[in-house]
């Protein structure tokens, strides 16, 4: 699982106020009938169909909020980092892994890129 300081970097700016268009798509799916989602397998990628599948499950539990939807999100991408710091660690020693700063710096790399 990712740790706590990853999580909070990645989700930095995450409660903007606007969705954006995949976002917005994203929740007029998830918001359909577990039925309607499946059926919807037959026009999109399998791959958006069970993230729209996750989602749907997702904002039964947690909600709707802007936070709420883009949190599977945030895990994945802090997630993401820690393996990729873990791969470096193990396949070049710690000096590639570079500890805890590489896997902050993969998370924060999506707000160095917007800004």
């Amino acid at each position: 699982m990712a740790r706590p300081g990853d999580v909070l970097i990645t989700a930095f700016g995450a409660s903007r106020p606007l969705m954006g268009q995949d976002e917005l798509i994203s929740w007029g799916v998830a918001s359909r009938t577990t039925g309607q989602i499946v059926a919807t397998l037959h026009n999109v990628d399998a791959v958006h169909g069970l993230y729209y599948l996750l989602l749907h499950f997702w904002i039964k539990v947690f909600g709707d909020s802007l936070l709420s939807m883009r949190m599977p999100g945030i895990l994945g991408m802090s997630t993401a980092a820690m393996f990729v710091t873990l791969t470096a660690r193990t396949r070049f020693g710690d000096r590639a892994g570079a500890g805890r700063r590489t896997g902050v710096r993969g998370a924060a790399c999506r707000h160095l890129v917007r800004a």
